[in-house]
């Protein structure tokens, strides 16, 4: 089993605020068809604060251990499959960055948020009901992933910072 790439990105300002990074990777699977994936970044900054979006396509051929590994013993019977195909997948990400003052005393204030759909995720599946030993990869309809945070950083002394943030991480699968 084989992969082999070129990846070739280029970083274009357009602006001395506004940067333009889009990349392609180009693949070659002995065994799957392999897309080009491209990725496109922006990244936006006006004073303190820095903007950045992204879109990546993503591509994930099965290992050699999912499509033909057996593994057996007392604790464990997992299969390969050899009839795999491979992930497909869209992620989406954006961040804000903010740096600032509050009440004289540095502070920053950082937000992040992603999605990801996952066509084809490959999974270990219980496959037998009776028997909650016995898994095999396989491949699960539709995946998709979404989160974020919000960090708020302040230093209320000099060497001293104190942050505190929230986090969401939510899922969705289909089998």
């Amino acid at each position: 089993l084989g992969d082999y790439a070129l990846f070739a990105s280029l970083q274009w300002h357009i602006s001395s605020n506004l940067t333009f990074q889009p990349a392609f990777r180009v693949s070659y699977n002995t065994k799957y068809e392999s897309p080009v994936t491209p990725s496109f970044n922006i990244k936006y900054e006006l004073k303190n604060t820095i903007l950045r979006a992204s879109y990546a396509r993503g591509f994930r051929a099965p290992s050699l251990k999912e499509l033909y590994r057996q593994f057996y013993d007392s604790n464990h019977q997992i299969e390969g499959n050899d009839e795999l195909v491979a992930e497909r997948s869209h992620n989406f990400n954006l961040n804000l960055n903010n740096s600032s003052t509050l009440l004289s005393r540095p502070m920053k204030v950082k937000v992040n948020v992603y999605y990801n759909i996952i066509e084809d995720r490959i999974s270990l599946v219980q496959v037998d009901p009776d028997n909650p030993l016995h898994y095999r990869n396989e491949n699960t309809d539709h995946f998709e992933s979404v989160g974020g945070d919000i960090t708020l950083g302040i230093f209320p002394i000099r060497n001293l910072s104190l942050d505190g943030g929230f986090s969401y991480i939510g899922r969705k699968d289909s089998y």
